[in-house]
């Protein structure tokens, strides 16, 4: 694990701590009998903290002048996602007897980028809720969540939080939010389609393709052999840019630099162009990917989760989606490297954070991280959060997802890491073979999302995506030119 390479000083320390933890090295023999969140899983405000016990929970901590405060809480379950709202539930009976002077307040809330501003404007905010790391700019500047330095300090996890992942939450000295959960992208395969087509070594383990060259062409064996789609591509709702990252960066595309202060946009570049070209090939030259060419996430999820695609870029985090959805086998399911390209092998880190309505009171935000701790999130493995942990990797196996391979960590200090390994290791339900390459990710660079209007940039390449997958004559470097002058005028001039 220790050959990934980081591409900025600001991540050394959540690359140690991935390299630490981020897979369980546990061999598929410790299976247990099974007994078991999009977008990410993270998405939730609680969901990937796991759940609270319905039975042995703590002794009452309110006190007798502990006055009522009511608190709402995003990310809601809805009532089709009968797992989820048991969890839920769960929490909700363990604050009532933990905390009855907290009133919990439902609410279906799920962060979007068109959403949020209207939302906020309007006093509407829940009192927990979940963004992107790439929204905290826009939030933290429109005075849209609470500065929450003083109740930090004061449960002591300022310390413990991974201090680089913290950093991009902080302003000036003051925290506004904190980290809850990391990813970075890998490459899926359909175990299935890969058998299907003779694309497996003598255990049953697909042969990942090392290069993009090498990407492409099992793509086009894998029509030839089974006349399923060899490759899904992303292409709408900003996920075609935010995919293409991990391609481009491996061209050696540089997105923006910041110049004497000011930001300048440059992917108007010869590698850009080639990078972009890989794509108009997969369509026109080797006729790899969906006939379908507005697609997002919801679609890879039904395409490859019923055995009509082989590969596309994914996360740890979308295992849920994927098989829930679909009730796709885990076992048909492996999730390994991005590929090589010319210049590098580099995959794209993003994550979520816990934010705060500004309205909220100090009493609030307190209440706000009771609930956070009743679902395990805390850095100490105290008897409620492993609890929680153990009910959320039991909500796992209900729900026939894979436990085995573990996300990024965002506590450096503190017990409950170790605890957690623990807990997934006497868990595992998958052979690791087919998760171990990405978890020891060789040779991989981490890049952190670029620092400036990540999502308007995302949709800028959507745009351009599009362009080259629909219309054979498209000239790329046209539209990346137009695309990287319309960036800077919209956005980075208003950045400086």
């Amino acid at each position: 694990m220790k050959s990934k390479r980081l591409t900025a000083a600001l991540l050394t320390a959540l690359f140690m701590i991935y390299s630490f933890t981020a897979c369980s090295q546990t061999s598929a023999g410790n299976t247990p009998a099974p007994s078991p969140a999009v977008a990410a899983p993270t998405d939730s405000a609680a969901a990937d903290s796991g759940a609270a016990p319905a039975v042995d929970a703590p002794a009452n901590d309110a006190s007798a002048n502990d006055a009522p405060v009511e608190i709402s809480i995003a990310n809601w379950p809805q009532s089709i996602d009968a797992e989820r709202v048991k969890m839920f539930e769960g929490y909700v009976a363990t604050m009532k007897e933990r905390y009855p002077n907290i009133t919990i307040v439902p609410n279906e809330y799920a962060y979007t980028v068109d959403s949020f501003l209207p939302k906020a404007a309007s006093g509407q905010l829940p009192t927990l809720y979940s963004t992107f790391f790439t929204e905290t700019d826009k939030i933290i500047g429109a005075g849209y969540a609470a500065d929450i330095t003083d109740v930090l300090t004061e449960l002591g996890y300022v310390q413990k939080l991974n201090p680089d992942m913290l950093a991009l939450l902080q302003r000036d000295g003051r925290t506004y939010g904190v980290p809850n959960g990391g990813y970075n992208v890998g490459m899926a395969y359909n175990v299935s389609i890969f058998k299907e087509a003779g694309l497996v070594d003598a255990n049953g383990i697909p042969l990942y393709p090392q290069t993009y060259e090498e990407l492409a062409e099992t793509a086009k064996t894998i029509k030839e052999k089974t006349g399923k789609t060899g490759l899904f591509w992303y292409t709408k709702n900003n996920q075609g840019g935010w995919m293409f990252m991990n391609l481009a960066w491996s061209y050696g595309v540089e997105f923006m630099k910041q110049e004497n202060g000011k930001w300048i946009s440059t992917f108007d570049s010869e590698e850009a162009v080639s990078a972009m070209q890989y794509v108009k090939d997969l369509k026109w030259k080797h006729n790899v990917i969906q006939d379908n060419l507005l697609v997002d996430g919801d679609d890879m999820f039904n395409m490859f989760g019923t055995n009509q695609v082989a590969m596309a870029y994914s996360t740890l985090d979308w295992n849920d989606p994927l098989i829930t959805q679909t009730g796709m086998n885990r076992n048909d399911l492996s999730l390994s490297r991005v590929p090589a390209g010319p210049v590098d092998r580099v995959s794209l880190m993003g994550g979520n954070c816990y934010m705060f309505n500004p309205s909220s009171t100090k009493e609030q935000i307190e209440a706000a991280f009771k609930w956070l701790e009743v679902t395990g999130f805390s850095p100490e493995a105290t008897e409620l959060t492993q609890k929680g942990l153990e009910e959320k990797y039991e909500n796992m196996l209900a729900k026939n997802l894979p436990v085995g391979p573990m996300p990024l960590r965002i506590w450096q200090s503190g017990d409950i890491a170790e605890v957690e390994e623990e807990i997934v290791n006497a868990r595992i339900n998958v052979d690791m073979n087919l998760w171990n390459e990405f978890c020891d990710g060789e040779g991989v660079t981490i890049h952190p999302e670029v620092p400036m209007n990540a999502q308007e940039l995302y949709k800028a390449i959507d745009n351009i995506v599009q362009a080259v997958l629909t219309d054979e004559n498209a000239d790329i470097r046209v539209l990346l030119s137009e695309a990287n002058a319309t960036f800077q005028k919209d956005y980075l001039d208003n950045a400086q």
